[in-house]
């Protein structure tokens, strides 16, 4: 089962009180070494080269504030640089890897109705492209969807979109698996609780479809808005092998 069953909300509520620098501190080029003139000022040191990302561990778990590589079993690699305090893994199936309240996903189910889940799934389901994938997602019923937008990362062009909930669930008629969404490609539920809404980007990336979801909660400051901005603001998408 996927682990969007475990709250969010410790990891997001840290933000609060974390205070880091993305990608750490730089180094100062002093060596320690005396010159042989003492009015002779030395040369400044060569720039150290940028270390390379470090893999997105395959087992949930903290993550040292840096630049993390998405990549296998994720389908479609990417960098994100992220802050002290997140967690974060890899699905071991490719349609998911967790960075703190942001998700990379993929996935072509979507429900038909999250309120009732006897009606199953969009019969259709929704086409290849992130238009596709938009379009269904913003006429789901029980659900209200704002903020439809074209948005691109790094070249790769597609649609964003904030999915709330309604209200209340008392009127829907749900299983345990929730206020379910859509479900990706290994049969995975993905729901949204009623303190919760997502913030969902959506991109064509060299014939797939990469689906960035973020889980906002009710009560977020703005220092936590920022924190998580920023975290999006450095994903960048690999180039292909």
């Amino acid at each position: 089962m996927t682990q969007r069953y475990r709250s969010t909300r410790a990891t997001v509520s840290r933000l609060a009180t974390i205070s880091v620098v993305l990608g750490g501190t730089a180094c100062s080029g002093a060596t320690g070494e005396r010159s042989s003139a003492p009015t002779q000022t030395s040369s400044p040191s060569p720039s150290t080269p940028a270390a390379s990302p470090r893999a997105l561990p395959g087992t949930e778990a903290a993550l040292q504030p840096g630049t993390y590589l998405v990549d296998g079993p994720f389908r479609i690699p990417l960098t994100v640089t992220t802050r002290a305090g997140w967690e974060g893994y890899v699905g071991e199936y490719g349609y998911f890897a967790e960075v703190g309240p942001i998700f990379f996903l993929i996935f072509d189910k979507v429900t038909a109705d999250p309120c009732d889940s006897t009606k199953g799934y969009v019969t259709p389901q929704p086409g290849p492209t992130a238009d596709d994938l938009a379009t269904a997602l913003a006429a789901m019923p029980s659900v209200e969807v704002s903020g439809l937008s074209d948005m691109s990362i790094d070249g790769y062009s597609g649609k964003r979109l904030n999915i709330h909930p309604p209200a209340s669930f008392s009127d829907c008629t749900l299983t345990s698996e929730g206020f379910v969404l859509w479900r990706n490609h290994a049969g995975e539920p993905w729901s949204v609780g009623l303190d919760e809404w997502f913030e969902v980007s959506i991109l064509d990336v060299a014939g797939q479809r990469l689906v960035i979801d973020v889980i906002h909660e009710a009560g977020e400051t703005s220092e936590q808005q920022a924190d998580i901005r920023s975290v999006l603001d450095s994903i960048h998408i690999e180039p292909a092998a």
